[in-house]
């Protein structure tokens, strides 16, 4: 076509030229060559004309053979998987319901690191499937559009020929597609799984704080444990150096003297320091106990409360979108077929 206009363009230029000279006789114009011109750019006009009528021709043919076919078959394709998406959300859906019955004191065993990284797993997972959402329904959008753009240029007259009432109906089907996509939006859809997986996160971030307490526990009971060794040495060696029922046979006949009172009372001074010690550390060893145990309930009830409120959510969001679009492409699908009878 761009080619057919550039011609068309200089034949109408040369055109011009031979009748103004035709027009004017302007003296030192040779008037048989701007004829061979002319002549030569009507040519290749006929020819650019005569292959873009061919193309035009094949463009028709393939338009209303091939294509109708197949974009109806992609109608349809894509009517039956949206009522495929309702069905099966609508069955999981059901059973995300069933899941009210769960309580947090079901299980109060501690978060894992595997537990961990699942959580982590989950929320990048429901990202993901939030990016794929909006994607597919831009390019389902973006697509149909285009190829509705496309028919109506092609039902432009080309030489003259008027376009079949085959492309008309094509192109309206393709229109009515376009205005289905723009009406059914994914928005609630988006939200419920933007708020899932924001959930998700929280629950991640509960998870991370009761690791850290449990590790903090660790930590503690371990110091608490080398403590308590290192007393038992401490008390171990008093009570065989200073007290007589623990006494040895050289302490018996040698009486003590004031450095070994000292000495004695030095040792007495340790054994007390050293409980007081395990006293604190102890307590803080059950401090921490407490802490990971309200660390463990608050991430329990977390994390059934998102599953109980945020999972069914997500299901009856997809469900209803799903019914939506399915119906309303349906309706889409269903014009063409009655439109063929009411011509038959």
């Amino acid at each position: 076509m761009q080619a057919r206009e550039r011609l068309q363009i200089r034949h109408d230029k040369k055109l011009a030229a031979l009748r103004d000279q035709e027009y004017s006789r302007k003296i030192g114009v040779d008037i048989q060559k701007l004829k061979a011109a002319w002549d030569r750019a009507r040519a290749q006009l006929e020819a650019a004309s005569g292959s873009v009528d061919t193309s035009a021709a094949a463009i028709a043919e393939l338009r209303d053979t091939h294509l109708a076919r197949q974009l109806l078959g992609l109608c349809h394709a894509t009517l039956d998987m949206w009522r495929a998406m309702r069905q099966h959300h609508e069955v999981q859906g059901l059973i995300a319901q069933q899941l009210r019955g769960l309580s947090s004191r079901t299980s109060m065993e501690p978060t894992t690191e595997i537990h961990h990284k699942a959580t982590r797993a989950l929320e990048a997972a429901m990202n993901a499937w939030c990016a794929a959402m909006a994607a597919v329904a831009k390019h389902q959008r973006d697509y149909v559009h285009a190829v509705g753009g496309w028919l109506k240029l092609t039902l432009a007259p080309v030489s003259g020929a008027e376009a079949s009432p085959a492309a008309a109906e094509l192109a309206a089907f393709a229109d009515r597609w376009g205005k289905v996509l723009d009406r059914v939006h994914c928005v609630d859809v988006l939200k419920s799984i933007k708020g899932f997986a924001a959930a998700a996160r929280a629950v991640h971030a509960l998870q991370g704080g009761e690791l850290r307490v449990a590790r903090r526990v660790r930590r503690h009971t371990r110091e608490l444990d080398r403590k308590s060794r290192m007393l038992r040495q401490v008390e171990k060696s008093y009570y065989d150096s200073y007290l007589p029922g623990g006494m040895s046979l050289w302490h018996w006949w040698r009486p003590m003297g004031r450095e070994d009172h000292l000495q004695a009372r030095e040792a007495r001074n340790e054994v007390a320091q050293r409980r007081d010690e395990i006293a604190a550390c102890r307590k803080m060893v059950e401090d921490e106990m407490r802490r990971h145990a309200k660390a463990i309930d608050a991430t329990r009830t977390a994390t059934v409360t998102t599953v109980q409120e945020k999972l069914p959510a997500v299901f009856q969001a997809m469900a209803a979108y799903s019914a939506s679009l399915a119906d309303s492409l349906e309706a889409v699908c269903r014009a063409p077929q009655q439109n063929t009878h009411t011509q038959q």
